[in-house]
This record gives structure tokens, sequence and C-alpha cells, in this order.
């Protein structure tokens, strides 16, 4: 019985390493299948902005100067063809918070301001407002973000208006950020991140980095409604 007992430990020894191998292996294909998930699924989801006739979305924004010209929230309706978008924006403009309506077809925008019963032609980078039709661009604006990234992995899940979507969190370098979202400053990464239903539909999207000289700000929106299309037009 003595004489067993080291050919026993041997033997007990050899299952747990192979069992510890084992473990390191699958745990190694698993971090690799993940990262292949979420590269898949946030082209998907970029595909599926690009294809939908249009969405709803709503921004909000978090740690944005006032010395500064600055968007600071909005909501309204994205059409993609052609690109548009009609809605409501709340900007800083020389100290002051100004809302205002606001129709963006292509490359032309209008501003009604709450003193006026008209809408003017305005240019919104006078505003610090991106212009729509390029914010919104499923190939170069917002929605590309989580695809320029270089580093997306999935992080968890949380409710969006009530809907559980899957999040993916990642970094893109400041120049990129920068283009695709058409203000910011280029001196660092911008971290981003995005909840996708089970759609591949953008639910929610966060952006954090240096969007001004002198602070960092945090930009989210929300999107739903996909599939729909509003009428927008030229106002008269």
């Amino acid at each position: 019985m003595t004489a067993q007992l080291p050919s026993r430990r041997i033997a007990l020894a050899g299952a747990f390493a192979t069992l510890a191998l084992a473990g390191c292996s699958s745990t190694k294909k698993s971090d690799t299948s993940d990262d292949s998930d979420a590269s898949t699924r946030l082209k998907a989801a970029q595909d599926v902005m690009a294809k939908t006739a249009g969405y709803h979305v709503k921004l909000t924004s978090s740690g944005t100067p006032d010395q500064e010209s600055s968007l600071k929230s909005g909501e309204g309706d994205v059409v993609n063809s052609p690109q548009s978008f009609k809605g409501t924006v709340t900007a800083n403009t020389g100290g002051s918070d100004v809302k205002a309506e606001v129709i963006s077809i292509e490359k032309q925008s209008w501003v009604k301001p709450g003193f006026s019963s008209k809408y003017i032609a305005v240019n919104l980078d006078d505003m610090g407002v991106p212009l729509p039709s390029s914010l919104f661009n499923a190939s170069k604006g917002l929605p590309a973000l989580p695809v320029l990234s270089k580093d997306m992995k999935k992080t968890g899940e949380k409710l969006v208006g009530g809907e559980k979507v899957t999040l993916f969190k990642g970094t893109v370098d400041g120049p990129t950020a920068t283009k695709a979202m058409g203000f910011g400053r280029t001196r660092k990464d911008y971290t981003v991140e995005v909840g996708l239903n089970d759609k591949n539909e953008m639910r929610s999207m966060s952006i954090n980095g240096s969007f001004f000289d002198s602070s960092d700000a945090t930009y989210n929106l929300e999107m739903s409604k996909f599939g729909q299309k509003a009428t927008i037009s030229k106002p008269a």
C-alpha cells in the first residue's frame, strides 16, 4: 500500500496540471472570441445605422465650459437620405445658453431662436455646433467611432429606455475622433462606449475627451425609433 502512494501522487499531480492547462487554454480562446465578436457586432451596428431610413436621437453633456462656444444638448430626428436633422439644440455662445429649433439638410442649416418666429439661415460652426449631415454620417461620423477604435471590448450590460443593451468600450486617437465628430481637440485619445441591442442597433453612445481648450467633457447619446423617416424640408 505504502509503495503505491508516490505513483498515486504523480497521477494526481498530472491530472491537476492537465486541468490547469485546459483552463488557461479555454480562457485565452474565450478572450479571442470576445474580441472577434465585438468587432463583428460593431461593424454590423454601423451597417444598421447606414441602412435605416432614420431614427430619433437625444444628446446631453457634462463638463462643457461656459467660457467657450459649445454644444450643450439636443434632441430630434435624423434622416439618412438626404442626410437631415430636425429638432432642438442648446448651445453656449458668448457665455449664455441659447436654445433654438434647428433644421439641417445636407450642407444647409436654419435656426429659429426663441425670440424669432422665423427660421434664419446660419453657419452652425459659429454656434459651436457640428453640421448634422457630418455628425450622423454612418461611414464617417459618430456611428463610425466604435469601428475606428483600436481596443473596443465588451464591458457589460445596462438598460437604455427599458431595453437591455450590451456595452463595448475602447479608445479612439484624437485626430481620428475629431475628424469624425467635426469638433474637439486632438491632444489625446477619446474614450468611447457604445450600447447595442440584440438587433445590433446603437441605443447609446458616450464619448469623453478633450473637446475644449479649458477642460475635458462628456457627451451622451441615446438613439431610438430605428426605421422611422421623419418629414424634413427647407423652412418657408
